[in-house]
């Protein structure tokens, strides 16, 4: 991406606009990375959960409201610099046409066949160690999980890391190197962040996050990111209830 269409999008590059987006990217850093640990918080102290809360219905919480903070945050983010929310990516003529849609489709499936039959059986074999999954016991928590993942991962996951993380770290460097630099950090936050999974659960969260970077930078559509990450996610969560 040129410098006039970055200029054009997210203001010009100059040595203040820089530390003022240095200043930003630090509080929303220390905010979204503790969101859902605050959110766990307020909604015990308000009792809207509990230790008896379902962990399936505590997650769905969870991931809802950080998705409108996520949205919220990225939002002011342009709008306090006259910008266009659209412009991560999200604008209507970003949507993808069907034959997109197809090939993200089958993207997303060939991607995740490569992962449960071959990426992760390497990721065992070189860390010693399985991947950690929830073990869903009903349809009812399926359903909850697919939810989970097309907001959580979809929608939540690639405005903030793609969408954001990407195109603000971007402006902090020169332009021939900025992109890169915001993509590598953004690829091995995401993997930070699924430490839950385990060591081979970092590993394929970080190949995952380098795929659905490079759909988004190919395609300048966030909406491509989001829909290849959520259908990534559902196909992944089928394998999982189905012991694939």
């Amino acid at each position: 991406m040129g410098e006039n269409t970055q200029a054009s999008e997210f203001g010009e590059r100059t040595i203040k606009s820089r530390c003022i987006l240095i200043l930003e990217l630090l509080m929303v850093l220390l905010l979204l990375q503790s969101a859902d640990r605050i959110i766990a918080g307020v909604l015990a102290k308000l009792g809207v959960i509990s230790a008896a809360t379902p962990f399936t219905i505590l997650i769905l919480f969870i991931t809802s409201i950080s998705l409108v903070i996520v949205l919220a945050v990225t939002y002011l983010s342009q709008k306090l610099r006259g910008k266009q929310f659209k412009a991560y990516g999200l604008g209507l003529d970003r949507l993808p046409d069907l034959k997109m849609l197809g090939l993200l489709f089958l993207g997303s499936l060939a991607l995740q066949a490569l992962d449960v039959f071959v990426i992760e059986k390497i990721a065992v074999n070189i860390f010693h160690s399985s991947l950690n999954t929830v073990e869903m016991k009903s349809t009812q928590e399926l359903l909850v999980f697919i939810l989970v993942g097309f907001i959580g991962g979809g929608l939540r996951e690639e405005l903030y890391y793609r969408g954001y993380l990407i195109n603000k770290i971007a402006l902090c460097f020169p332009e021939k190197i900025g992109v890169w630099i915001g993509t590598i950090f953004q690829i091995a936050l995401f993997a930070a962040n699924h430490t839950y999974q385990g060591a081979v659960g970092i590993f394929e969260t970080a190949l995952g996050a380098t795929v659905f970077s490079l759909i988004y930078l190919r395609t300048r559509s966030l909406w491509n990111a989001v829909i290849f990450h959520g259908l990534f996610d559902l196909s992944g969560i089928l394998a999982i209830y189905f012991h694939l």
